[in-house]
């Protein structure tokens, strides 16, 4: 039975500079680029996936998501309408709000409770 083991970033940038790495990112036709530090691209974390089964490397976990929290109303059991606060990612708000991905920047509070009310509702 296999089991996948948790790579850290530093597992992946050195397997991706290897001869082996480099050699499995041609054959991929994946840019054979690797940065210092940083984000690695989805495409060589794939081919390091394929070539390394037993280990998967995962960006950052949702614990580590930076959030935002808006106060949103919400009906209780007997119909009232409440306030409470609601936090979400902001990779999820972004997504609400219909930011283009990779946008940066604050958020509009009173948009995004009403997005996350409408979406409690649908």
């Amino acid at each position: 039975m296999s089991s996948r083991k948790p790579a850290s970033g530093s597992q992946v940038r050195t397997w991706l500079r290897s001869d082996e790495g480099q050699a499995a990112l041609k054959a991929a036709s994946v840019t054979t680029t690797v940065g210092e530090r940083g984000r690695h691209k989805p495409e060589q974390v794939q081919v390091f996936h394929k070539s390394n089964p037993r280990l998967r490397y995962t960006a950052a976990s949702e614990a580590e998501k930076p959030t935002i929290t808006v106060p949103v109303k919400v009906l209780d059991k007997s119909g009232r309408g409440t306030t409470r606060q609601v936090t979400v990612t902001t990779e999820h708000a972004r997504s609400l709000l219909g930011h283009p991905q990779g946008k940066r920047g604050r958020f509009n509070k009173g948009d995004l409770s009403l997005a996350l009310e409408a979406e409690a509702l649908a």
